[in-house]
């Protein structure tokens, strides 16, 4: 996860009215882009994955708030909008629709399918059940008691 996705999480809270930015997160976020901007990182893609989780809040959450907050503190940062790619622009409206807009794009996290082969490097969830002994794949309908379709 990225470090600044990591902090902006610390500034959300979780009230009886759903998710809301805590008081001084502003402050803290403009703090955090400050050290984004010295530090040797990709900043467009520490900021695509920050407008990535405002889309979630969004869509998995119904936290229109925290999307609109985070496309709004981005859009007044000159230099976040330059990292973006997006051109200099005087109408805030704009920028503000684009980088909306980038944040939708970037936005779907699916689950890997249960029939897609698995990524290389990676390891399987019944390892860590029973360090050491490899389980081997069991297609779901073999476990169910069905044949297996060819």
């Amino acid at each position: 996860m990225s470090e600044l996705v990591d902090f902006t999480l610390r500034l959300v809270r979780k009230t009886n009215d759903g998710f809301v930015f805590a008081p001084r997160a502003r402050r803290g976020l403009r703090m955090a882009l400050d050290d984004l901007f010295r530090a040797p990182v990709d900043k467009r893609k520490e900021l695509v994955a920050l407008l990535r989780l405002g889309a979630v809040f969004e869509k998995n959450h119904g936290a229109p708030g925290i999307a609109r907050a985070l496309v709004r503190w981005i859009a007044q940062d000159p230099r976040a909008v330059r990292a973006l790619g997006i051109r200099s622009s005087r109408d805030v409206a704009e920028v503000r629709r684009r980088l909306a807009r980038l944040g939708r794009e970037a936005a779907p996290f699916a689950a890997p399918r249960h029939d897609a082969s698995r990524p290389v490097g990676t390891v399987k969830l019944s390892a860590f059940l029973n360090p050491g002994q490899q389980q081997p794949r069991v297609p779901m309908k073999q476990r169910m008691g069905r044949p297996a379709a060819h």
